[in-house]
């Protein structure tokens, strides 16, 4: 009877060892992808080492900021943000993740401003100047959750 209770004992750990390994080897192949420009194998990759829900925060935090450059070199802001965030929100001191954020939001802007002026002819719009405040107002909003984040992990 013991031995049937450390024999389940030993493979509930070699199972639980196997989904961790399973994780980290989708996170490693994710950053091979990130690296060789598969940027839609690598967001596959890392989306299924998150959703195993087997990383630990660290490599949680690394899987979303890598997670987050596939997306930004996709011209993917808005999923780039979501991810710049999730990682801030696990590490808030991340400087580099913070710049990634400020700089994803800044592209948004950018391409808020080219649409604007695409559907516009070149003229000032209502819906373009309302379209650029609404993202000025999102990156404020960001900006001041960033500082709250920071200030609430410095207390």
């Amino acid at each position: 009877m013991r031995g049937h209770a450390i024999a389940a004992g030993v493979l509930a750990l070699m199972v639980a060892s196997s989904a961790c390994a399973g994780a980290s080897e989708d996170g490693a192949a994710g950053l091979q992808a990130l690296n060789n420009g598969a940027y839609d194998q690598a967001i596959r990759h890392f989306t299924r080492a998150l959703n195993s829900g087997e990383l630990a925060p660290d490599e949680e935090e690394l899987a979303y900021y890598s997670r987050a450059e596939a997306y930004f070199n996709k011209n993917d802001y808005g999923h780039s943000i979501a991810d710049l965030k999730a990682a801030i929100r696990l590490k808030p001191d991340n400087q580099d993740a913070q710049a990634a954020l400020q700089t994803a939001v800044a592209k948004l802007v950018d391409l808020s401003d080219v649409q604007a002026e695409a559907t516009a002819g070149n003229r000032p719009s209502f819906l373009g100047a309302l379209g650029q405040a609404v993202v000025a107002g999102a990156v404020a909003g960001i900006q001041q959750g960033i500082q709250n984040s920071v200030q609430g992990q410095n207390q």
